[in-house]
Parts: C-alpha cells; sequence; structure tokens
C-alpha cells in the first residue's frame, strides 16, 4: 500500500496535477521499525521436479517463460518484457528500464539456455510469429505478454500453489546449496548493491557468473 502510495503522488507530480509531492522523502521505516521477515517460498529444491513435469503439455509460451525465470531467477516482469534483439550468442541482456533496480543487467548464457532459446525461436517461427519479443501478446498487438496475463497463467500453471517469485528464491536457494559466492548471487539476481559491493565486482565478473549458472543448469538437466 505505501508503495503504491508514492507511485501515485509521484505520478500526480510528474502529471503537474499536484504542485509538490508530499511524500517524496518519506521511507517505510519512517512508519514501522521492525524488521520485515522474508516470506518463506512455496517451493523448495525437491519441489523442481513437480514444476518441470507441471509445464509439460502447456501453452509453449508460458512453458517457456517458466523455464526463462527457472533457469537464471529472473523476475517476471524483466522476462516477458524479453526482447529477441536482447539476446546474443553469450548473453541476454536486460535493460535498466526493465529492471527493478533500474540497472541494465547482464546474464551469460549456458549451453542449456542456448539451446532451449534456439527451440523456442525455431517454434515460434513454425506457428507464423517472427516478432520482436520472446513473449508477445495473445492480442497480436505488437506489445508483450502483459503482466496481468502472465500472472494468471503462472496462477494456473500453478493451481495457485507458487507464483512466478518463487522460481527465483528457489534459483537463489540451490545456488546457495551448491556453494555459489554470495556476491555472484546477488549479480545474478541484479540486487541493488553497495558502494562496496560494486568495487568487488571488478575482481569478480562473468566467468564466476558463468561457472555458477553453468552448475546449476547440469543440476537440472537431472532432477
Amino acid at each position: 500500500i505505501f508503495s503504491v502510495l508514492k507511485v501515485a503522488f509521484k505520478q500526480a507530480a510528474l502529471l503537474r496535477h499536484i504542485e509538490h509531492n508530499p511524500v517524496a522523502d518519506l521511507v517505510f521505516t519512517d512508519f514501522i521499525q521492525a524488521k520485515i521477515i522474508p516470506k518463506d517460498a512455496s517451493i523448495r529444491a525437491d519441489d523442481i521436479p513437480l514444476v518441470l513435469e507441471a509445464i509439460q503439455g502447456k501453452n509453449y509460451v508460458t512453458r517457456h517463460l517458466v523455464l526463462m525465470m527457472l533457469l537464471h531467477g529472473t523476475r517476471i516482469g524483466e522476462t516477458r518484457k524479453a526482447k529477441w534483439s536482447d539476446i546474443d550468442n553469450n548473453y541476454w541482456f536486460i535493460p535498466a528500464v526493465n529492471t527493478k533496480t533500474k540497472t541494465a543487467h547482464r546474464l551469460p548464457l549456458t549451453e542449456q539456455a542456448k539451446r532451449l532459446l534456439d527451440e523456442y525461436r525455431l517454434l515460434q517461427k513454425k506457428k507464423g510469429y517472427t516478432g520482436q519479443y520472446l513473449f508477445p501478446s495473445t492480442k497480436k498487438d505488437g506489445k508483450c505478454l502483459p503482466g496481468s496475463s502472465a500472472s494468471r497463467s503462472i496462477k494456473s500453471l500453478s493451481k495457485g500453489r507458487w507464483a512466478a517469485h518463487d522460481l527465483r528464491k528457489v534459483a537463489r536457494t540451490v545456488w546457495a546449496d551448491q556453494g555459489v559466492d554470495y556476491m555472484v548471487g546477488e549479480m545474478l539476481l541484479n540486487h541493488a548493491l553497495s558502494k562496496l559491493d560494486k568495487t568487488y565486482i571488478h575482481t569478480h565478473v562473468d566467468h564466476k557468473m558463468l561457472e555458477a549458472l553453468e552448475k546449476y543448469h547440469c543440476w537440472l538437466d537431472v532432477v
């Protein structure tokens, strides 16, 4: 509710419906000092085979949306907005405008991810789609899959037992179990970093991220 309030006032100020944004400098901790305990994930590593089983035979767009989030731990918003032009032979580039942190993100692609993307693109073309988005709107309006539609598809697929964000949480859990360096995990998730963390990045870059994803994807191959 607080976040919605902030956005509403910010938008009102941008549109000049109000002269001054009265909540611009407010933060959540101005009202509540207690630490917010993160919600537990609805799925665990042992549940991943059930997730993979659930997507079998489903709409190919929904199936690949789930796989992309599971493979990379990405958010549903930045995943559904992905364009084919954001992907090259080695990386998936996520523009800053699509990320929660408003920081551009670059994820190295494993051989498994490349193979999945190649197969998916070929399937799209066979079905007559040659547009720019990996996950296009069903309205054929040249836009990406709307957030509401994507969330409904995931809810229907999971029968309400888990949400898209749980795929991100379980990926992070498996990385930790596999001994992936904490900072590498934070980089893969594109979490907001402190100035000290940003300095650390210069010595711990792409190859560590690729190593972590390769190990994780090999694990997914056999679960």
